[in-house]
This record gives C-alpha cells, structure tokens and sequence, in this order.
C-alpha cells in the first residue's frame, strides 16, 4: 500500500480503496481455487466419508440437487483452504503500513504459524475428533434404527467440527501476540490455570455432542496449547527482559577528535588537559 507523495498518512478514501483491492483480490483467489479443486471434489467427498464413517453405514442423498450442492460445499471449502496463505498475506500487507519495523518483521511468521496451527488443528479435527464422536453417536442405535446418513447434514456436521478445531489451535498464536503486545504475561496465564481449564471444558462441551469421549479428545488438546502458550509468553518476556538489559553506547560528541573512542553511558570523564602554555597554579608561601 503506496503512501502519497509528501504525506505521512494515507488520506481515508485511499485506505477504502486499497481494503477494496484487498476484498477482491481475496474473492477472485477464492474462486480460482474453487475452480481448481472442484475436479477433485468428488475424490475429497469420497474420502471425507471413507475417513469418518464406519464401514457399512450408507451415506445418501435426500433430494435431486443434494449431491450437487455437497460438492459445491466441498469446491469451496477445500478452495478456501487452498488460498489460505495468500488471503492472510493480503491482509496482512493490508495492515503492515501502520505497524512499526520490528511489528513489520513479524509479519510472515505469523501468516506462515496461523496457516500451520489452522491446518494442524483441522487435521485433528477430521482425523480424530469426528470419528470417534461418529461412533458414539452411531452407538445408540437399536436393531429397528438403522443409519441412513444424508450427505448434506454429514458435511455441516464434519465442517463444523474442523473449523472449530482449527480456530482452537490458533490460541497459542493469539496468546503470543498478546504476550508481545504487553497485554497478558506468563505469570497470569500460569496464575489463571484453573479458570482455562474450566473454560476449555465449557468449550469442548459445546463445539462437541457433549458425551464424555468425545468432550475428553478435544478438551486434552486445548489444555495442552494451553500450557505452550504459558511457556511461549514467560519466552516473549525473557526476549523482552534481554533486550532491556543492553546498556546504550553514548555516541562521541561532535566537537571531539576524530577517532575518538565511544564512552559508555555512566562512565566518569576523563580528567582535563592543561591548555598549552598555561603557567601551573602558584603555591602561597
């Protein structure tokens, strides 16, 4: 985002200009990628329901244009996922002009950590948490209630719960960037232990059916980023502390001679030089 010349700031009708570009940029990446992997979605749907479904359990769909629209749903989920990275660093460029230098160096690791964490924590979700709450929920069944699994409501179910697990695993990204912002400290993370874990059941009880099993996978997890994001803070600090304790260099004084050798700050003066020529002080008898 250019500033305009002989301007510290970019005037407000320019800062909507350049969210516009970013707005679209954003959208025509988004389709792109949906055009891209909407020839795989029906290889993404079959294993979406290979990977959570028991064996045997049909899947099937209720209405003429039901399995259209899932793999219209499944086009535009996995497109979204595949220009992840290139949404965030738009936005991030977005911001960056009114961040500082060091805020600025932060920039693509943070893009590059919250892609990481959203895909490991989506992972999770598919690959662990749906299947085994799957199976509980399936469990209940008698031999008159067979499963007839609609493709419509198993694609909200699976995607609701992978979009959840991937926005809880960017907790210690969040965390970490509060630690820097001087907002929250390891010591009160590690003080306030008990609320999270209070908390991460509450969560865990609501993004899950809230049986047992499944409130346990997911809530052992969050506990777990909870505590790495105590240890990433008590990290921002000592950095932080390190950095303090750097004693400044007083650059030498304009009217010096060249070369002369930089002092440190505190450092007494050096005692001064008789002028030349200059008789010495007289001693009275």
């Amino acid at each position: 985002m250019k500033l305009p010349l002989g301007m510290g700031e970019m005037p407000f009708l320019d800062h909507l200009e350049e969210l516009r570009r970013v707005l679209m940029d954003s959208l025509i990446a988004i389709g792109v990628g949906m055009l891209v992997t909407w020839s795989l979605s029906g290889w993404v749907l079959e294993y979406l329901i290979a990977s959570t479904m028991p064996a045997g359990v049909p899947v099937i769909f209720l209405g003429p244009a039901e399995a259209f629209s899932a793999r219209i749903k499944v086009a535009l989920t996995t497109g979204v996922l595949l220009v992840l990275p290139f949404v965030l660093w738009r936005i991030w460029r977005f911001i960056v002009p009114g961040l500082l230098k060091e805020e600025r160096d932060l920039v693509l690791p943070l893009v590059v950590a919250s892609c990481a964490l959203f895909y490991v924590g989506g992972a999770f979700g598919l690959l662990v948490l749906v299947p085994v709450i799957m199976n509980i929920l399936l469990s209940f069944g008698t031999a008159s209630m067979v499963p007839n699994i609609a493709v419509g409501q198993l694609l909200t179910f699976i995607l609701r719960l992978v979009l959840a697990c991937g926005t809880i695993f960017e907790l210690p990204l969040v965390t970490t960037a509060l630690a820097l912002a001087g907002l929250v400290t390891g010591r009160n993370l590690l003080a306030w232990w008990r609320h999270a874990v209070v908390a991460i059941f509450v969560v865990a009880a609501v993004v899950t059916p809230g049986d047992g099993p499944s409130l346990l996978v997911l809530a052992i997890p969050m506990i777990a980023l909870y505590f790495l994001s105590v240890g990433l803070a008590f990290l921002v600090e000592g950095r932080g502390r390190r950095r303090a304790q750097v004693p400044p260099i007083v650059p030498p004084a304009a009217s010096g001679a060249a070369g002369a050798v930089p002092r440190p700050a505190g450092a007494a003066p050096p005692p001064a030089r008789e002028e030349a020529g200059a008789s010495p002080p007289r001693e009275d008898p």
